[in-house]
C-alpha cells in the first residue's frame, strides 16, 4: 500500500483504522508527509508508524498509541496527547509547541532538538528520555518524570520544574539558560543532590541552595503532608500538625466528616493527590467511613501508577485490627502503620512521631536515633 491509500483508510476512522491494524499487525503504516490537522484520532493505534514530516497541528490524540512511532520533524503544534503512549518514540526536532501531553508517557523517547516550548508536560514520564538541545522554554514539568533523562544542551526560561523527579537526569550541568525557571522544594527533595551551576542558572540563591542541600533539610522523609480524620479526632492531629510543622513539613487537613457541600467534598478529594505524603489517621471514628476507605484505595492506585510511596498510616487504637475490607488489607501489606495508640502519653508520642519523621525511634529528647 502507498501512502494515498494509508491516508484514505484512516479517513475511514479511528475504528475502523484499529481494526485493519489488529488485522495487520506486522504492516508499518507509511503517512509521511500527510496532512492530518484537527483530526479526532483520539485512541488510534499508529504503534511504529511513519510519520515522518506529518502535519498532526490541533489534532486529538488523546490516548493515542504511537509507541516506537517515527516522528521525525512531525508538526505537533497544540496538538492533544493527553495521555498518550510515546515511549521508544523517534520525536527528532518534532514541533511540540503549545502542545499538552498531559500524563503522557514519553520513557526512552528521542526528543533531541525538539521544540517543546509551552507545551503542557505535567505528570509526563520522561524516564530515559533523550531531549539533548530541545527548547524547554515556558514549558510547564510540573510532577514530571525526569529519571536519568539527557538534558545537556536544553534551552530553559521560565521553565516550572515544581514537584519534578530529576533524580540520574544528565547534562544538566550545560543547560542553556536563557532567563530564570522555577523549580521548587519538593523537586530538590525528590531529586536528591542537583548540580549547583543547575540550580544557579534556574536562579535559586546560594543561601538557599545550601539550605536545600543541608544535612538537616534532607533527613526527613517528607516535606509536606495532607492530613485525612475524623473531626473527633482534631485534637490529635492538631497536635501532630504542630510538630510536623515545627520540623518543617507544611500540613493542611480535611476532617471527613465535616458538615460541608458535596462539590467542596470532592475538590477536597483531588486536592489531597497533590502532596508528598497522604496521613490518614486511622481509628474507631474514621475507618468505618466509605468515603474514607474509597479515598485510601484510589492513594494506592497512584502509587501503583507513579511507582512511589505516598500513603502514611497512623493509628489511635486498635480498630483496625477488627475492620475486614479490600483496601485496608491492601493498604497492610504495602505500608507499615505508624502506632500512636496511647498518644496522650508524652513518651508513646514522642517515640512514635520520630518513627513517622525519621523511621525511625528516638531518645525522649526528640533527637533522632
Amino acid at each position: 500500500m502507498g501512502r494515498e491509500e494509508y491516508l484514505a483508510r484512516l479517513t475511514q476512522g479511528v475504528s475502523v483504522w484499529n481494526d485493519w491494524r489488529r488485522q495487520y499487525p506486522d504492516v508499518v503504516p507509511v503517512l509521511e508527509g500527510g496532512d492530518l490537522r484537527g483530526m479526532n484520532l483520539m485512541r488510534i493505534n499508529l504503534r511504529g508508524a511513519d510519520l515522518r514530516h506529518v502535519n498532526l497541528e490541533g489534532s486529538y490524540l488523546i490516548w493515542a498509541d504511537l509507541a516506537a512511532a517515527d516522528l521525525r520533524w512531525a508538526n505537533l503544534t497544540r496538538a492533544h496527547l493527553i495521555s498518550a503512549s510515546l515511549n521508544q518514540a523517534y520525536l527528532f526536532q518534532a514541533n511540540l509547541h503549545s502542545a499538552v501531553l498531559t500524563e503522557a508517557d514519553c520513557t526512552g523517547a528521542v526528543l533531541n532538538e525538539a521544540d517543546l516550548s509551552e507545551a503542557n508536560l505535567v505528570d509526563v514520564k520522561f524516564g530515559d528520555a533523550i531531549l539533548s538541545d530541545s527548547s524547554l522554554i515556558w514549558a510547564n514539568l510540573i510532577g514530571a518524570d525526569m529519571s536519568r533523562c539527557a538534558l545537556d544542551g536544553a534551552h530553559l526560561f521560565e521553565t516550572i520544574f515544581n514537584n519534578a523527579q530529576l533524580k540520574g537526569a544528565m547534562g544538566l550541568t550545560s543547560c542553556i539558560h536563557h532567563g530564570p525557571s522555577t523549580l521548587d522544594h519538593r523537586t530538590i527533595v525528590k531529586s536528591g543532590p542537583l548540580p549547583l551551576p543547575f540550580l544557579r542558572g534556574c536562579g535559586l540563591p546560594d543561601e538557599l541552595i545550601e539550605h536545600f542541600q543541608s544535612p538537616s533539610y534532607q533527613k526527613t522523609r517528607f516535606r509536606s503532608c495532607f492530613f485525612v480524620h475524623s473531626q473527633k479526632d482534631a485534637a490529635f492531629v492538631e497536635q501532630l500538625g504542630r510538630d510536623l510543622q515545627n520540623n518543617g513539613i507544611r500540613c493542611w487537613s480535611f476532617a471527613e466528616d465535616a458538615l460541608i457541600e458535596e462539590n467542596i467534598r470532592a475538590t477536597v478529594s483531588e486536592a489531597i493527590h497533590v502532596h508528598d505524603k497522604l496521613i490518614f489517621i486511622m481509628s474507631e471514628n474514621a475507618v468505618h467511613s466509605d468515603w474514607f476507605g474509597k479515598e485510601i484505595a484510589r492513594v494506592l492506585e497512584r502509587e501503583t501508577k507513579q511507582e512511589q510511596s505516598i500513603l502514611l498510616l497512623v493509628r489511635l487504637d486498635d480498630a483496625v485490627a477488627r475492620v475486614k475490607s479490600t483496601w485496608l488489607e491492601t493498604a497492610k501489606q504495602r505500608h507499615h502503620i505508624c502506632d500512636f495508640t496511647g498518644w496522650q502519653s508524652n513518651d508513646v508520642y514522642e517515640k512514635a512521631l520520630n518513627l513517622l519523621l525519621y523511621g525511625r525511634s528516638s531518645s525522649r529528647s526528640g533527637v533522632p536515633a
